[in-house]
């Protein structure tokens, strides 16, 4: 209602000098093929704490950063220890952070990612569902998880002014 920042989201991006500009998911992919996906992941979330840190002190606000896990990352042991540490080195309010999945990651491992999700949660981190509508899941899958937000696809939403079938789907997931 007031317009104030509420939060920021982390992307990974390069901007390579053979192939110009290059997207967060072909990163993520290009990353994986390398093997340097964890060291990657790693490095954004504590990038990610570090730079929120820093924006909390500069502006005198506070608003979160979220930062989306890959299917990998939600089946690390080490992740709820990884989050809490980069959180504590940065002296940051844990719901200062905000991890996301994908719809498609409660399809791939859903006992590791409630667990995951269960764990972050409890040590007041944020938990968001990102792309919500793409068809990988049922609400039975989503309902077993304590989100804090959810972003609807873009397929959805492109259409929300215009088809009636759109605004009828997102009325009733809202």
């Amino acid at each position: 209602d007031t317009f104030d920042l509420t939060g920021v989201e982390c992307q990974v991006r390069w901007e390579s000098p053979q192939y110009g500009s290059v997207r967060p998911d072909e990163v993520a992919s290009l990353a994986e093929e390398a093997g340097i996906s964890d060291e990657i992941n790693r490095w954004s979330i504590e990038e990610s704490c570090r730079q929120i840190a820093a924006w909390h002190e500069r502006y005198d606000r506070h608003f979160f950063v979220a930062n989306l896990l890959s299917n990998r990352q939600l089946r690390d042991p080490n992740l709820v220890t990884l989050v809490q540490s980069a959180i504590a080195g940065c002296r940051l309010a844990p719901e200062s952070l905000q991890l996301e999945i994908r719809e498609s990651s409660l399809i791939d491992a859903p006992e590791a990612v409630v667990a995951a999700l269960t764990g972050l949660r409890k040590g007041g981190v944020r938990v968001g569902l990102d792309d919500f509508g793409t068809g990988h899941s049922s609400l039975g899958h989503i309902r077993r998880v304590p989100f804090d937000s959810m972003k609807l696809d873009r397929a959805l939403m492109a259409d929300l002014y215009t088809d009636p079938w759109a605004q009828g789907v997102t009325s009733a997931v809202l």
